[in-house]
């Protein structure tokens, strides 16, 4: 049986033009079961800010000028304690630079 994960969370994108969403599990400690593109690289950005969503670093891409609005949240247990994040961004591509690809699932 694998062990628990020390962190888990949801992980959604929503469009607000379309209306589509779409998630992923992310888990930490281990990565096991988690469906995010890169678990390990999204665990260590978080770790890095104890899962402050707010403080992780901008990776500086580049990203195109459209609005397409979509709104991400995580939601789910940081070792014990509840996470929720939520917020606005004018595209998907800012929501994965700003979140230091977290959101890039």
């Amino acid at each position: 049986m694998a062990a628990e994960p020390g962190a888990s969370f949801v992980l959604t994108t929503q469009w607000l033009n379309s209306g589509n969403t779409k998630a992923a599990i992310l888990n930490c400690d281990p990565t096991d079961g988690s469906t995010h593109a890169d678990p390990q690289a999204a665990c260590d950005a978080l770790k890095s800010v104890n899962a402050d969503f707010d403080a992780l670093p901008d990776t500086s891409r580049p990203c195109p000028y459209n609005y397409d609005p979509v709104v991400v949240t995580a939601k789910g247990d940081w070792y014990g304690d509840y996470v929720f994040f939520t917020r606005e961004y004018s595209n998907q591509c800012v929501a994965i630079v700003s979140s230091n690809d977290v959101f890039g699932y």
